[in-house]
């Protein structure tokens, strides 16, 4: 998340930004029954203001993630 966070908010400074087993939405955390070691992924208040949805759009093509996982850390099915 801090990689995801930095190439966001500083995207000039990367090339490109590969995530592997990472979360792709905080909102489903909340949805979530029983979330995962999720604590680490989060940053307080966010939801105020983004989602993780926001922030990989902002990085289009220079954002690779491979074995998505969901907030139970099961993996998501990828489109291919």
């Amino acid at each position: 998340m801090p990689a995801l966070h930095a190439a966001a908010l500083e995207g000039d400074l990367f090339e490109s930004v590969a995530l592997r087993q990472a979360m792709t939405s905080w909102q489903e955390v909340l949805g979530a029954r029983l979330p995962a070691d999720q604590l680490q992924n989060t940053v307080h208040a966010a939801l105020t203001a983004y989602d993780l949805t926001d922030l990989t759009a902002t990085l289009g093509e220079k954002l690779r993630i491979t074995q998505p996982v969901d907030a139970r850390g099961r993996p998501l099915k990828q489109e291919p």
